[in-house]
């Protein structure tokens, strides 16, 4: 789900439609004096079996994102994600996708947008068909007057080959979070910050949990407001429970 101001948008991955099982929409409510009301259902224009549209969601104001991680693009789970706009009703405007796009990416397994920038998590990056196990990676796109621009990737940690990087992602103005939560257990997991100086991005800190044991899953979920981040670990705490750990930027 995702949330912006009186908007909200609902992933819901598995629906089938046009025949194609698990093509995947989202929904669109907006409130109005207090009550919630069903406004819209998108989808891409084309639909495909096992894309899992809407697995992943972003919004701001008037613009959604949706993640369609399973689609093959350029290849089996490639991954893509599709821009919509409202413009009186709701429209795709846009299809986003790696650069580098290689079978197993998943590209648009998590999605943050901020303004005319998008950030897209890749958690299955690095030649592997399993997303579990892969370095991953995260990348920045932009909208211009001409149209969405792939702006930079950010690197995924280079002692762990797998990270799954990008399995969780934030943005909030000059400043992206990025979760890897180790896939293989071996280490708690992390977050990535970085920042924005000029027309760069700069790595600026590693969130680590103060007490994290292997395979916490520290990473898997962020969050970014101002100067301030919450981490999840999804199997953190008793009996793998999980925990969110806030730090001060």
């Amino acid at each position: 789900m995702a949330l912006s101001g009186t908007r909200l948008v609902v992933g819901a991955r598995a629906t089938d439609r046009g025949g194609a099982t698990d093509a995947g929409v989202a929904h669109v409510y907006e409130r109005v004096a207090g009550v919630w009301t069903h406004r819209a259902t998108l989808a891409r224009r084309t639909a495909r079996a096992y894309e899992y549209t809407g697995g992943s969601v972003a919004l701001d104001g008037g613009t959604a994102l949706l993640g369609s991680f399973l689609a093959d693009a350029a290849g089996t789970d490639s991954g893509t994600a599709t821009v919509f706009e409202r413009d009186g009703g709701w429209r795709q405007r846009a299809t986003l996708r790696a650069p580098d796009a290689e079978a197993g990416d998943r590209f648009g397994n998590a999605l943050a947008l901020d303004g005319t920038r998008a950030l897209v998590g890749a958690a299955g990056r690095g030649g592997n068909t399993d997303a579990s196990a892969d370095r991953g990676g995260a990348y920045v796109l932009e909208r211009a007057d001409d149209g969405w621009t792939h702006r930079t990737t950010l690197p995924a940690p280079a002692d762990d080959p797998d990270a799954a990087f990008g399995v969780a992602v934030a943005l909030d103005a000059d400043r992206a979070l990025v979760g890897a939560f180790s896939a293989n257990g071996t280490s708690p997991g992390r977050a990535v910050l970085f920042e924005r100086d000029g027309g760069g991005w700069s790595e600026r800190a590693t969130l680590r949990p103060a007490d994290g044991d292997p395979g916490d899953g520290f990473g898997s979920a962020v969050a970014l407001a101002g100067d301030r981040a919450v981490v999840g670990a999804v199997s953190d705490g008793a009996e793998g429970a999980g925990t969110a750990t806030l730090f001060d930027l």
